[in-house]
């Protein structure tokens, strides 16, 4: 059975308040002047604060006024001195609760349009998400899948047909072949960066010496190259994705790897006890960064270099930027511009989150 209108809402609160001033008002009326009775009358002010509209907080308060005044000249004679200043004073508070009230109901008011906007913002962050992680398995696969077929077809193009090719046109094949291989490059980069900020954060207690083997393991090629020379210092066991560290270290020390000088690279790593966090430095003696040009260093597609010079799709370090953040550190370089530079990131030692990794792991499970 559903209640009546007046009942609804504010209804049952705006009820209670009058009964409450009917039965003050008859007890005021009856007392002596020198009992202040009217101070009661803040009373179902004071629960007029539960109201949602506030306007009618403010009827509620201009009701108490009036039965405030109102009840003056009907009390038995008496002390006229004491009611002249008794009255207006209790007016007075009660318009200054009022006031109070009315304020506080409307922060009130503001926060739960607040949490509700969030909770909306959320909502669509988690459907973005949802879209996103989408789009990356179509990225993997359907964008991916072309290339490889232009890819091989160039080289099969190449292959059988080099002798019927003048020297521009194995030029252009070869063009088309480097394109190919720069977009496939860029799409795995992209796909990386996507999936750093929107995959689930699996924590867990990694070794980081092993990690770094792994990194090493994985840049190889470029160490016999380069003819580098890399020394890993003892490192520490922290909480952390081991996947995403894998990317971390493979970025910086594959960039410490490239932008190397003239000499041999000479690179070191090394991690420092800070208390609650460990701070990890990648040292290099390479070409180093001018210090107007760090600020710039960890945005997305951000290249100092041509791609003649130095190759790269400019997401590396915006890559690894992610993912330290993700694990609620910071990243840093220090360099400047002549002789090398240094990587530091910090990791921390409790396995814990970022908020914002905690905020999605929620919306994940809601989901």
């Amino acid at each position: 059975m559903s209640k009546p209108g007046w009942l609804r809402g504010d209804g049952v609160i705006i009820v209670i308040c009058f009964i409450a001033m009917a039965i003050i008002f008859m007890v005021d009326i009856e007392t002596a002047p020198g009992i202040s009775v009217s101070m009661l009358y803040l009373l179902p002010v004071t629960l007029a604060f539960r109201v949602e509209r506030i306007w009618h907080l403010y009827f509620i308060a201009l009701v108490a006024t009036a039965l405030t005044l109102i009840a003056a000249p009907l009390k038995p004679s008496g002390e006229v001195i004491f009611l002249a200043i008794n009255r207006p004073l209790s007016v007075g508070i009660t318009w200054l609760v009022t006031y109070m009230g009315a304020q506080r109901r409307k922060d009130e008011q503001a926060r739960e349009e607040l949490l509700h906007k969030l909770e909306r913002t959320t909502g669509d962050l988690r459907y973005s998400n949802e879209e996103l992680q989408q789009f990356a398995y179509v990225a993997s696969h359907d964008l991916r899948e072309p290339l490889r077929m232009v890819s091989g077809y160039m080289a099969l193009l190449e292959k059988k047909y080099s002798d019927s090719l003048d020297e521009r046109g194995k030029e252009y094949v070869r063009f088309a072949m480097d394109g190919a291989v720069r977009m496939d490059s860029l799409i795995v980069d992209l796909l990386a960066y996507s999936r750093a900020g929107t995959a689930p954060i699996d924590l867990q207690q990694i070794d980081l010496n092993e990690v770094a083997k792994s990194a090493l393991r994985n840049l190889s090629p470029a160490i016999e190259e380069s003819h580098a020379h890399i020394q890993i210092a003892p490192l520490p066991t922290v909480a952390a994705d081991k996947t995403q560290m894998l990317q971390l270290f493979q970025n910086l020390l594959g960039n410490a790897i490239k932008y190397h000088g003239d000499e041999e690279p000479r690179i070191t790593m090394a991690a420092t006890d800070k208390g609650n966090e460990w701070e990890l430095a990648v040292q290099d003696n390479g070409i180093g960064v001018p210090p107007e040009q760090q600020g710039r260093l960890f945005q997305m597609f951000m290249r100092l270099h041509t791609r003649e010079e130095y190759e790269g799709t400019g997401i590396g370090l915006a890559l690894a930027k992610r993912i330290v953040e993700r694990h609620g550190g910071h990243i840093w370089i220090e360099s400047d511009g002549k002789s090398g530079s240094t990587f530091r990131f910090t990791l921390d030692k409790a396995l814990r989150p970022s908020p914002e990794t905690k905020r999605e792991e929620r919306s994940s499970k809601q989901g």
